[in-house]
């Protein structure tokens, strides 16, 4: 049985910490170890996870790194075949490493996910999203629903896939580094889709990924410029509802920022690339 490794980079979150380590101890597939890497944390998070007494979890402490920092050293440490990235309040099924690594130790794919279940700050779920391969055997791209496809937590890697190709986390980027991390992994592999074992994802309203600022934008900005560079000889509907859905993403965060005149741009790219994907981003 291979083993798998779970980081987890925890910063002020021991409202969440536990419920978190417990959906990893409790998983059906137990070859696992979780290296928790508190990073620079002023609450009480270190002292929560040492009241789960299991050996396969490792507290790792350090100063304030940020969460690419933390998940690129956790990719140092890993000793596992597999490795999971897992958010410190974000939960897995049961059967989440079972089913991943069925599936990825009988592919030649690098990675492997699901769709995943929105849940609030309680745990109540909020909505399932469903997932979706650009028809492209040489060109794929995930697409989920509120881009969900920016949460690593839903993924299995092959470790040793990450290190040959020095696929690490941008830690220079506000909020865009899962996106580019995955898009990484995209240009090294393919990513397989499996229809079992969700990972909860959880929606926090004073996440960093819901802080709009000029640095959030200009990160947008990028990440949709290198997708379109990497995908340039895709052109199906798929990738441009795609290209669309990130207009839009990028033209509302201009709106907010009163940078009209980028606004104004990316709306019009939105419109152009996908009229229908447009109109029901508007009424929603």
């Amino acid at each position: 049985m291979k083993k798998v490794s779970i980081i987890i980079p925890c910063y002020n979150c021991e409202k969440y910490i536990i419920k978190t380590l417990e959906s990893a101890v409790s998983q059906d597939y137990t070859n696992i170890e979780i290296i928790v890497i508190n990073d620079g944390s002023t609450d009480n998070c270190s002292s929560v996870v040492k009241t789960i007494k299991d050996d396969r979890v490792h507290l790792i402490e350090q100063e304030n790194q940020g969460v690419s920092f933390s998940r690129n050293k956790g990719i140092a440490m890993a000793k596992g075949e597999y490795v999971v990235f897992l958010d410190a309040d974000d939960l897995l099924h049961p059967i989440f490493l079972e089913k991943r690594v069925f599936s990825l130790s009988k592919s030649t794919a690098i990675a492997c996910a699901s769709s995943v279940v929105l849940v609030d700050k309680s745990g109540e779920k909020i909505e399932e999203n469903k997932n979706y391969f650009a028809a492209n055997e040489s060109s794929q791209i995930l697409e989920f629903k509120n881009e969900i496809i920016t949460c690593p937590s839903s993924y299995l890697f092959k470790t040793e896939s990450l290190k040959k190709h020095k696929i690490k986390f941008n830690k220079n980027l506000q909020s865009s580094a899962d996106k580019f991390f995955l898009l990484e992994v995209l240009k090294h592999g393919e990513i397989e889709l499996i229809n079992e074992s969700p990972m909860y994802y959880r929606i926090l309203n004073d996440s960093m990924s819901h802080k709009i600022t000029k640095t959030l934008l200009k990160d947008q900005i990028s990440f949709y410029n290198e997708i379109k560079s990497f995908f340039k000889n895709s052109s199906n509907s798929v990738t441009k509802s795609y290209y669309a859905r990130l207009s839009f993403t990028i033209a509302a965060s201009a709106y907010y920022l009163k940078e009209y005149f980028v606004f104004i741009k990316y709306l019009c790219k939105s419109f152009l690339l996908s009229p229908k994907t447009m109109i029901l981003l508007l009424i929603k």
